[in-house]
């Protein structure tokens, strides 16, 4: 054998006991996991920032079913048979697809907001900046459960992740709904600034005005009105002033 062959074995030898232990072991850098991801403020960020997503995308149906139940759209001619002509007629029934897609899409924003509030505490952060996003996803999770109890009354409530075994979860009993919504936002406007830090993100005047807007539809007015006015008592809004003037009067 040659010198330089004896020379290039050993620097062969030489780099794989250089080799660190677990150097195959990368952690994939295109998917998140409990296990590495709730460090710190960024992570936190990135996770409520997750759940506000998730919820701008299950509203797609009510931009049609909403005005479908009204007299502000009447299908005709091939829209006849779309899904929101059938529910605007009253003919829902437990099969129809797109209500149970509807019911889904509202259900995912949920679960998304639990694994959030699940684990937001592993944060290394600051408790000021923790507890306003907690806020924002507690709100978004009421405005969910919202719309189910404004669709289906009461509905299953859960407020933690699901495993698959634990999925049959039963109607809850009358009232928890709205005790559970109200819970909730209780919470975010405990935890809410009163002006936002960026546009687009959830207050203390919106999690007031969806209190009373929730009370409103309970029938629970006198509630419903002393929630609406610590909305104004907050004296940052005002009617909405567009070129008809008072036009609301």
């Amino acid at each position: 054998m040659t010198m330089k062959k004896i020379f290039t074995i050993i620097i062969i030898f030489s780099l794989f006991s250089a080799c660190k232990k677990g150097f195959l072991d990368v952690v994939p850098g295109d998917r998140l996991s409990n296990a590495t991801f709730w460090r710190n403020a960024d992570d936190a960020t990135q996770a409520a920032t997750g759940v506000y997503s998730s919820w701008a995308t299950s509203h797609n149906f009510q931009l049609y079913f909403a005005d479908a139940w009204s007299d502000d759209a009447i299908p005709t001619g091939f829209w006849q048979g779309f899904y929101y002509y059938i529910w605007g007629n009253g003919n829902i029934s437990p099969q129809e697809a797109n209500l149970n897609t509807y019911w889904g899409a509202l259900y995912s924003v949920v679960r998304t907001s639990n694994v959030f509030l699940t684990n937001v505490d592993k944060c290394v952060m600051d408790e000021t900046l923790k507890n306003r996003l907690k806020g924002e996803v507690r709100f978004i999770r009421a405005f969910e459960y919202y719309l189910l109890y404004n669709n289906w009354g009461e509905v299953p409530l859960i407020d933690q992740p699901l495993s698959p075994g634990d999925l049959n979860v039963g109607r809850a009993p009358e009232g928890q709904t709205l005790a559970f919504i109200i819970s909730d936002l209780d919470a975010a406007i405990a935890d809410l600034p009163v002006t936002a830090p960026q546009a687009g993100r959830i207050s203390k005047g919106a999690a007031l005005a969806l209190k009373a807007r929730v009370l409103l539809y309970a029938g629970k007015y006198a509630e419903a009105a002393a929630a609406a006015k610590l909305v104004m008592d907050q004296g940052n809004y005002e009617l909405l002033r567009t070129a008809a003037g008072d036009g609301y009067k």
